[in-house]
């Protein structure tokens, strides 16, 4: 004869003592009754629990005491009226409640952040471990990011450089097949990058010495880094003619992500150089600079005229400056404009150029122009690269 019909669920791996359970036999003469024993190996663990019976799932479970971490098996017996006994024993089981022992170094450089550490390697232990990156100086709210890599041998690293400028705090952590997590002390940290420095064009260079400026107050401008622990715009001018000596060496003006600088006053023609620099420190220095040279001409060109009429054409001619760029002035326009106008009625006649020549002479001509009464009167224009101009005028009826 066989005894009832017993069984037995193994429970999975867990951090505390597992609750047992199975079901039970309902035949006639099956006592109402379930022996839970437990076993080490082949050694009894405490007593024979009793477990307790559900008549209306037909199902039996029963919670021991606690016990120390290790290997289990679990033995349930049932009898019935004549004696005969129904036993049934669980698959091995495991009380683990040691965590994974993983560790964590957090380091930054270049605006990408590194973390590594070591991972727990007992069975059941996961391999992946997680790494969750807070803002500030210590692990609480909400992550800004989180990352997951598979540990290898023990052994784990995972990098990221999605993090803006500032302080982080990071935690990385374990499970294991019994639930534990092990989770490491957090580990702070610092992103910064050089701050998002530029200058921008002062004056027009022409041919390489330099923007042309024919103000002795340039303003200076650009852009400016606005990350956490950007600093100052400092602004250093130069006179490259004596030597570098400093003209000027001061703070910039500094609005939103702008900056502008109008202090300097340079103290003759010639060339400088300007230079400005801004730091990040927010963990180790990091500095961004940038510079330009430029040239102070403050001499406009002085351009002459000479009108001589026909009945048939109005000739002018007159004399205009051949600078070319140099280190100590700007070029002087190759062409000279020409407005002519009507004295009766102070309209435009003519609008023209003429071509400077090497010599420094121009020639324009131009058919002869209706009556005027009053006559015309013309104004000869030339303009340098600095900005300046120089005007000559001549009048004729």
């Amino acid at each position: 004869a066989t005894g009832p019909a017993i069984s037995i669920n193994t429970p999975a791996a867990s951090a505390l003592t597992p609750a047992l359970s199975g079901s039970y036999g309902t035949a006639a003469g099956d006592q109402a009754s379930v022996a839970v024993q437990l076993y080490s190996g082949s050694t009894p663990v405490g007593g024979t629990f009793a477990a307790t019976l559900d008549p209306a799932t037909h199902t039996w479970s029963v919670t021991p005491p606690a016990l120390p971490d290790g290997t289990y098996t679990a033995t349930a017996t049932q009898t019935d009226a004549t004696g005969n006994i129904g036993t049934t024993t669980s698959g091995a089981f495991t009380v683990d409640s040691v965590a994974p022992p993983v560790t964590l170094a957090a380091s930054a450089a270049n605006g990408t952040a590194t973390f590594s550490g070591t991972s727990g390697t007992a069975t059941g232990d996961s391999p992946t471990v997680t790494v969750d990156i807070y803002p500030g100086t210590s692990a609480t709210g909400t992550p800004v990011g989180t990352l997951t890599t598979t540990a290898s041998s023990g052994q784990w690293s995972v990098s990221t450089s999605t993090l803006g400028s500032g302080r982080y705090t990071a935690i990385a952590s374990q499970r294991d097949a019994a639930g534990n997590a092990g989770v490491t002390a957090g580990a702070t940290f610092t992103i910064a990058f050089a701050p998002a420095l530029t200058l921008n064009p002062v004056g027009v260079d022409d041919r390489g010495f330099g923007g042309y400026v024919g103000n002795s107050t340039p303003t200076f401008t650009g852009s400016a880094g606005t990350a956490t622990g950007d600093g100052a715009v400092l602004v250093t001018v130069t006179a490259v003619a004596s030597g570098n000596a400093v003209v000027t060496d001061a703070p910039a003006t500094v609005s939103g992500s702008s900056w502008s600088y109008s202090g300097a006053r340079l103290p003759k023609e010639g060339q400088y150089r300007v230079s400005v620099r801004q730091d990040n420190t927010l963990g180790t220095t990091l500095t961004s600079t940038a510079s330009s040279t430029l040239v102070l001409d403050e001499t406009s060109p002085g351009p002459t005229a000479k009108a001589t009429t026909t009945r048939t054409s109005v000739k002018i001619t007159g004399t205009a400056g051949v600078i070319r760029a140099s280190a100590t002035a700007s070029a002087d326009a190759t062409s000279v404009s020409i407005v002519i106008v009507n004295d009766d009625t102070g309209t435009t006649a003519v609008t023209a150029t003429a071509a400077v020549l090497a010599d420094g002479t121009y020639t324009f001509t131009n058919p002869a122009l209706p009556t005027s009464k009053r006559g015309y009167s013309a104004t000869i224009t030339q303009t340098d690269a600095a900005g300046h101009s120089g005007s000559a005028k001549q009048a004729w009826a």
